[in-house]
C-alpha cells in the first residue's frame, strides 16, 4: 500500500461519470471490498473512483444513510450463509 491512502471498503452513491454504458449519471449504486482503500483510494471521500466490475446498481426507497448500512452487512451475511453449506433435504 502506498501512502497517503483514503480508507474505506464500502460505498453508496450516485454515478457522476462512467465508461460503462450500463452505468449512467444519476444512477444509485453500491460497491464494496475489491481492494478499495488498499490498492486504490477508498470510500471515505466525497468522490470515489471504483472499477466498473465492482459497481452494483440498486433500486431502493432507502435513504442514502439507510443504504450505507447495507453493503458490508449483506456481504458478511452472504459469506456466513455460504460457509454453512446448508442443504435442503426433502422426504426425510
Amino acid at each position: 500500500m502506498k501512502f497517503p491512502r483514503i480508507l474505506g471498503i464500502e460505498v453508496t452513491g450516485i454515478i457522476d461519470v462512467s465508461t460503462d454504458t450500463k452505468l449512467h449519471p444519476g444512477q444509485r449504486v453500491v460497491s464494496l471490498m475489491g481492494e478499495m482503500g488498499r490498492d486504490f483510494d477508498g470510500s471515505y471521500a466525497e468522490y470515489v473512483l471504483v472499477p466498473n466490475h465492482q459497481i452494483y446498481p440498486v433500486t431502493t426507497t432507502l435513504t442514502p444513510a439507510q443504504l450505507a448500512a447495507v453493503p458490508e452487512t449483506y456481504y458478511t451475511a452472504f459469506g456466513i450463509f455460504n460457509s454453512l453449506q446448508l442443504r435442503l433435504m426433502i422426504g426425510s
